[in-house]
């Protein structure tokens, strides 16, 4: 019951932030976009620029779950695992939330320009580095925003917990897991060529980076559980 509250609370917060952001991000990138099309007749996908926006802030409040979320829980009497359950909870929604105004976003974006004779797409492509398969993209997106803010409550958890040192070895070991999501799922075909041998890059496959993607979240929840069931509350 008193995980239930600390979602609610959080998801509230979360959401108005969120909005509040994601609106501002709406307004800079239709501007952009109609400067674009009237210099370059670019298109610029709204889809890319809400996931975009909406890493930052889920890795932005990731941290904030620790510094002051968790000191003001614990002085509210909540224990450690219902902070650690609400939390976790009200990531979860607002990764749905997230994706959800993305992809309307997307739609209402896709139908300006079909009417507007804009573009030459006729598939509703999310983004340049997410493809046309709006299935994998918006997988790619829910996993992404909300293993994002794992990372940023891990960290946060780093600093509260351990100090500056492991802090910043935290932040460091966070770079090879965004590497690792972005290679997964943002959408690459390059090719290399090394001594006249030429080698294609591209995404593994959806049965290998859902699982994979998977797993490592379930670590990095993990390690965030630890930290928080042994941590000191500093009051």
């Amino acid at each position: 019951m008193i995980s239930k509250q600390v979602s609610e609370d959080q998801f509230k917060t979360y959401l108005k932030w969120l909005l509040v952001i994601l609106a501002a991000a709406t307004v800079l990138h239709v501007g952009t976009l109609i400067i674009t099309q009237i210099f370059t007749g670019a298109v610029i996908e709204i889809y890319s620029s809400f996931y975009d926006v909406s890493s930052i802030f889920m890795l932005v409040v990731g941290i904030m779950a620790v510094y002051p979320g968790l000191r003001q829980y614990a002085f509210h009497g909540v224990s450690r695992i219902s902070y650690f359950k609400g939390t976790l909870s009200a990531a979860a929604k607002i990764s749905v939330v997230s994706l959800l105004l993305a992809l309307i976003a997307s739609l209402i974006q896709y139908g300006a320009l079909q009417m507007g004779s804009f573009g030459d797409e006729t598939n509703l492509v999310l983004g340049s580095s997410h493809g046309d398969n709006v299935i994998i993209a918006a997988t790619g997106y829910l996993l992404s925003v909300f293993s994002t803010f794992l990372v940023g409550w891990a960290i946060g958890l780093a600093f509260y917990k351990h100090g500056v040192l492991t802090g910043v070895l935290s932040v460091i070991a966070s770079m090879f897991f965004f590497g690792l999501m972005e290679y997964f799922w943002e959408k690459m075909d390059t090719e290399v060529n090394i001594n006249g041998i030429e080698i294609t890059h591209t995404n593994p496959p959806f049965y290998v980076s859902f699982p994979l993607s998977l797993l490592i979240m379930v670590i990095v929840g993990y390690l965030v559980y630890r930290m928080i069931r042994d941590v000191s509350i500093k009051m």
